[in-house]
Formats: structure tokens, sequence, C-alpha cells
């Protein structure tokens, strides 16, 4: 039994370091909570959440996984390899074709309770906060490299 919680302990710690390290996780994540409270505030189905929680829940495994394989392709060489390279960017390409299809879904499930207008605010509100992000990490880095 104790093994069996440890296992749950470790893989939190994993989400938890991913959640900490990479800014790309943590979008995902402030995402999908803008689309699940988004979804909340319209009405949506439980089905339809469940969907959208499932969905949710695949990009981010994705992102987790990318990490996964990015760091363990750093850890058996740092040099530039095409093989390397090949196996970074085929994971990365999984998270796209992950976000896109969340994407495609959220669209579907949102059709109906969503007009023209409010789809022009939430990607306007996104626009605005993928801003605030990318400044807040290029920030933090430039901190961490004492530029």
């Amino acid at each position: 039994m104790k093994r069996f919680l440890l296992a749950f302990v470790y893989a939190l710690s994993g989400i938890l370091r991913g959640i900490v390290e990479e800014r790309n996780l943590r979008i995902h994540f402030v995402a999908g909570a803008v689309v699940l409270i988004t979804a909340g505030l319209q009405g949506l189905s439980a089905i339809a959440i469940s969907i959208l929680v499932l969905t949710i829940g695949f990009v981010i495994a994705m992102e987790l996984v990318n990490t996964a394989i990015e760091r363990t392709v750093d850890l058996v060489t740092l040099e530039q390899h095409p093989l390397a390279g090949a196996a970074k960017d085929l994971a990365a390409g999984a998270v796209l074709v992950s976000a896109i299809t969340a994407a495609g879904v959220g669209s579907i499930l949102f059709y109906d309770r969503l007009h023209i207008v409010a789809y022009a605010g939430i990607l306007a509100f996104m626009a605005v906060w993928i801003l605030i992000v990318s400044y807040w990490t290029v920030k933090k880095q430039e901190d961490k490299n004492g530029i």
C-alpha cells in the first residue's frame, strides 16, 4: 500500500514540477480553467463539460509527455543531433495536434452558446493574457540571467 501511495506522490510531484518549470504547461492549465469556467457560466451540459475535461486533460498530459521526452533527450545528449531534434519536434507536434483538437472540440461545444461577438471577446482576452504571460516569462528569464 505504501508503494501505491508513493506512486501518487511522485506523479503529483512531476505535475507540480511541470507547472513550476514549464511555461506552456501553465498556459494550458490556465486556458483549461478559463474554458471550464466559461462552460459553467454558459450552462453547458454535464456531458459537454465532461468532454471538455477529458480534452483539457489530454492536452495537459501531452504537454507532460513532451516535457519528459525533451528532458530525456537532454539527459542523453546536449549536442545537436538530427535524431534528438526529431524526437523533440515529434513530441511538440503531438502537443500541437492535441491543442488543435481541443480547440475544435471547444468550438463545437460552444457553437450554439456564444455568438461571434463573444468569440471575438474571448479571443481578445486570450491574446492579452498570452502577451502578459509572455512578458512575465521573458522578464523572469532576464532576471534569472541577470540582464
